[in-house]
């Protein structure tokens, strides 16, 4: 989520306008030198966060790539990553033979670069308080195995969790295969990388117990994560609490 404008008023009128121009000045840093490619949270599809039309404040505000065809989800290049950001608010359009899931599987499909990077919401793999969706464990997983997405980045649970390389299970896809036991540094593995960063602000959430083997590192702190990508073909995840480096978690 971007903001948690919804649901608050001021003077006995709903204010998520001035919220989201608090969002971005705080953001106008770094707008000025690097594109803002987000993703639709829940939050950001709330009913006091919508004009009288229906329209979205994220929708109206912000102007994305629209590869296919709307800006809800997209794809874009950036060096030696292909990025896709998907809507997963919209979940049900992700199942097998829905408008989003065909669009996926053809960007996917058609992607030449050496890393595959995804990003949206909601979670697919984690420990948290939200519980992971199902339409996306059943119908995208297997579409990650198949095409070699090295990274899934995901919110929704506020703290910091990555997992080992995993794939979908045979018969069983809420319970991911784990391809390797590796703390970190990861060559060539035939399994993709979940990582939540959901501890930008808000309330931080609990985990469940016990850990699952899956499951390699687990935060409960406020933090951003990093990606790098290097002329030696390495990709690196760091991690970084409020104040200092929490974890330099994987190179593949």
């Amino acid at each position: 989520d971007l903001t948690y404008a919804d649901g608050d008023y001021c003077s006995g009128k709903p204010c998520f306008k001035e919220h989201w121009e608090l969002w971005f000045q705080e953001l106008g840093l770094f707008a000025q030198s690097a594109p803002i490619l987000p993703t639709f949270g829940n939050h950001e599809n709330k009913t006091d966060v919508k004009f009288s039309n229906g329209e979205t404040f994220y929708t109206r505000s912000l102007a994305l790539p629209q590869a296919s065809g709307s800006e809800m989800y997209y794809s874009f290049d950036y060096g030696d990553v292909h990025f896709i950001a998907l809507d997963s608010e919209n979940y049900k359009s992700l199942e097998s033979g829905k408008i989003q899931y065909e669009w996926l599987k053809r960007d996917l499909q058609n992607k030449n670069k050496k890393f595959t990077v995804v990003y949206f919401h909601h979670t697919v793999f984690s420990t948290g308080e939200h519980a992971p969706i199902q339409t996306l464990q059943r119908y995208v997983v297997p579409l990650f195995d198949q095409y070699n997405v090295d990274l899934v980045i995901s919110g929704h649970n506020h703290h910091y969790e990555r997992t080992l390389p995993l794939t979908g299970s045979t018969g069983n896809y809420q319970t991911p295969v784990s391809v390797s036991t590796a703390v970190d540094n990861y060559t060539n593995v035939d399994g993709t990388v979940y990582v939540i960063t959901g501890g930008a602000g808000g309330s931080l959430y609990n985990f469940s117990d016990p850990k699952p083997s899956w499951s390699q590192v687990r935060y409960k702190g406020f933090e951003y994560i990093r990606v790098d990508v290097d002329d030696a073909g390495s990709l690196t995840i760091t991690a970084k609490d409020f104040n200092a480096l929490h974890k330099t978690d994987l190179d593949f």
